[in-house]
């Protein structure tokens, strides 16, 4: 599953909401893109991990699931 989302600039940008369009479609898609460069070795090297969580805070802070702000 990973290798179907490796980083890449396109992944990257929507997943911290630049572009938006993901998140705006279909905001747990983009939930799980976010889990998955989390998990990816060379993040960092699109964007930083501190953006990736911040908009993870961010939507599940919206939705008051604050277990699952914690929990990542």
């Amino acid at each position: 599953m990973l290798s179907d989302l490796r980083v890449n600039k396109e992944d990257a940008v929507c997943c911290v909401g630049v572009c938006g369009s993901t998140y705006e479609r279909d905001a747990e898609e983009a939930m799980k893109r976010c889990r998955a460069l989390l998990t990816d070795p060379d993040c960092d090297r699109a964007v930083r991990y501190g953006d990736i969580y911040g908009m993870m805070a961010d939507h599940y802070g919206r939705r008051q699931q604050w277990k699952a702000v914690s929990d990542h």
